[in-house]
């Protein structure tokens, strides 16, 4: 990838966030496009309870490009009542005074209009709010991740956009290593996908196996484009340890116990709650094991009371990353995080046995399965005398990465994304 900063203009680009988990993989993307375009990047969230002012991913860009714009979609007010509205409603983590009283009024909609709180959200934030806003700002291109219409204000600036001829695209705001067409009791309910994120111009897709799985449930090809993962590609993976791991910071209270964390992740996901809370627990009776428990972020606490055990640490604040980086061996089903894992070279150890699932770490032979009870204590065993056995080699491991990471491309991951965001704004360009 080359780029002449020079030649690019000095344009808007509008990138959106909504969760802990697209953080994640936006983030990578804003850093690539501040380091070699001359745009300004706008990082907006959509969820105005997601605080933005206290992420240590977001707050490490903004320490590195000074100029980037951080808010929220709402403080983009187009009248004096609308003002007033974000301030007491929508842009919380915004306060420097009174930040309780306003974190407490933000709760008040969301508690009185429950299932409804995005669509009261449109009722004010709507399509008039969105053409005047995009209008006004002209951003280059809109960034999402895999957003429906109707989540937060996200339909009224998607039908802006398409209005306005502005160019929309979706990015994944996670990675799905599942090879089971149905990894969830909800997933045979999606139908067509194209009624789901049609209304984007370009939808990103990690890896082909994700490709063909939206195909298959009638989403266009052609508006399809592989090419990889930000949140686990060498180059972000790097920076992102650079500034993430602090050793200083110890999780773990006997250094000399194996050191394990089990990611536990939601049942729905054709997991068995029964088995996992029983032989995990069972776990934390064997001497000289130390066990913590790392609850999803979608939740942050665990789904299963049955693991609440005066012997197991649930740890809720950790981010993932550094709790892999001071692990021996790290336990789970279903998550993109075992990459982080596999490439930090900490055992991984699959059990099989706690789901319904097929998960490409084990077609590919990138994981220790076990799969039973005594597999897993097994394992655990083997580790207590030889931290460094591994059943998998590093063979598998890349053969993972190159597949689901890089997209069976180069490492240059972030350089495709913004030769595609990039060459997306130039053909709209030409087409206006």
């Amino acid at each position: 990838m080359t780029i002449d900063k020079q030649t690019e203009k000095s344009e808007n680009i509008f990138i959106f966030v909504r969760r802990f988990n697209d953080v994640d993989h936006l983030v990578p993307i804003v850093y690539k496009l501040k380091k070699v375009t001359n745009y300004n990047i706008h990082l907006l969230s959509l969820n105005p309870l997601l605080d933005i002012y206290d992420d240590e991913r977001i707050l490490f860009l903004k320490e590195a490009f000074p100029d980037l714009t951080i808010d929220y979609i709402y403080s983009y007010s187009s009248s004096y009542f609308k003002e007033i509205i974000s301030k007491l409603f929508f842009t919380p983590y915004k306060k420097k005074k009174f930040k309780a009283f306003f974190w407490v009024t933000s709760k008040i909609i969301p508690k009185l209009t429950r299932d409804h709180y995005s669509r009261f959200i449109q009722k004010i934030y709507n399509r008039k709010w969105a053409v005047q806003l995009i209008s006004k700002h002209k951003p280059a291109i809109l960034i999402f991740d895999w957003v429906k219409k109707y989540q937060y204000c996200a339909g009224p600036l998607i039908d802006a956009a398409e209005e306005l001829g502005i160019p929309k695209v979706a990015v994944p705001h996670g990675l799905n290593l599942s090879v089971t067409d149905h990894w969830t009791d909800s997933t045979e309910k999606y139908g067509n996908f194209d009624q789901l994120l049609g209304h984007f111009n370009k939808v990103v897709m990690p890896y082909e196996g994700q490709k063909d799985w939206y195909i298959k449930n009638n989403f266009p090809e052609e508006k399809l484009k592989v090419i990889g993962s930000t949140r686990y590609c060498s180059e972000w993976m790097k920076i992102y340890r650079s500034f993430a791991i602090n050793n200083n910071n110890k999780y773990f209270s006997n250094g000399s116990n194996l050191k394990v964390v089990f990611m536990e992740y939601p049942y729905n996901y054709r997991i068995d709650e029964e088995i996992v809370s029983q032989d995990i627990t069972s776990l934390s009776e064997i001497n000289g094991v130390e066990l913590i428990i790392k609850p999803h972020t979608r939740a942050n606490k665990v789904y299963s009371e049955k693991l609440l055990n005066s012997k197991i640490k649930i740890d809720t604040q950790t981010p993932s990353i550094k709790l892999i980086a001071q692990a021996d061996v790290v336990i789970g089903t279903t998550s993109s995080i075992f990459l982080d894992v596999l490439l930090n070279n900490v055992a991984f150890i699959y059990p099989k046995y706690f789901h319904k699932n097929i998960m490409l770490y084990e077609t590919m032979n990138a994981c220790w399965l076990v799969d039973n009870r005594q597999e897993l204590v097994d394992a655990i065993e083997t580790l207590l005398d030889d931290p460094k056995y591994r059943p998998y080699d590093l063979k598998s491991i890349n053969n993972l990465k190159n597949y689901v990471v890089d997209g069976s491309g180069s490492e240059d991951v972030l350089g495709r994304y913004t030769d595609f965001i990039l060459q997306t704004v130039h053909q709209t360009e030409k087409e206006i």
